[in-house]
């Protein structure tokens, strides 16, 4: 499977140890599991934030969500 590359922006508050589970921000719609390039908000329980540094991303599985979109 050829990967593939997109810009998104995310947020998310799944934060499993120092792993941080992404979710696009595209609702409806369906990505191959692959490598994408992104730019991270990652929201944490206690609601602080942290911008993640541009870099590749590796989607395990497709998948919808309905995060809120950051521009």
């Amino acid at each position: 499977m050829a990967d593939q590359f997109n810009h998104f922006v995310y947020q998310t508050n799944r934060v499993i140890g120092r792993e941080i589970q992404v979710g696009i921000d595209q609702a409806n719609h369906k990505y191959l599991t692959g490598d994408y390039i992104v730019q991270a908000y990652a929201t944490y329980l206690d609601h602080s934030e942290e911008v993640i540094p541009v870099g590749t991303y590796r989607l395990e599985a497709q998948r919808k969500t309905y995060q809120t979109l950051y521009l």
